[in-house]
């Protein structure tokens, strides 16, 4: 049944005849340029903390900052692997309330 779900999906994707569709990317207005530009740009200079509770690295504490140049250093403080740091060099991030956020890098 899993492998029948693939497939629907692979179908679906590359289309009944197993040519690609060709996919058209939305047209973006200026303004909805800005206002991303303008979300993203909010969490540089920040930095935000959190530990997990469950799962492969509960217990682990990480460190995310981010920096004005677009990109994010995160930092394991505490937990099995502390120590372990890297440097991405960009990220995106969209609010999408109040108190949440979601972010890609």
């Amino acid at each position: 049944m899993r492998f029948l779900s693939l497939f629907a999906i692979f179908v679906a994707f590359l289309g009944p005849a197993g040519m690609p569709i060709q996919a058209q990317a939305p047209q973006l207005s200026k303004k909805t340029v800005l206002q991303e530009a303008q979300r993203m740009n909010s969490l540089a200079g920040k930095t935000i903390r959190w530990t997990f509770v469950d799962g492969p690295v509960a217990s682990s504490t990480f460190e995310y900052s981010f920096n004005e140049d677009g990109s994010v250093t995160w930092r394991i403080v505490e937990g099995e692997h502390k120590g372990y740091t890297a440097r991405e060099k960009s990220y995106a991030a969209v609010r999408v309330n109040e108190r949440t956020w979601a972010i890609s890098y």
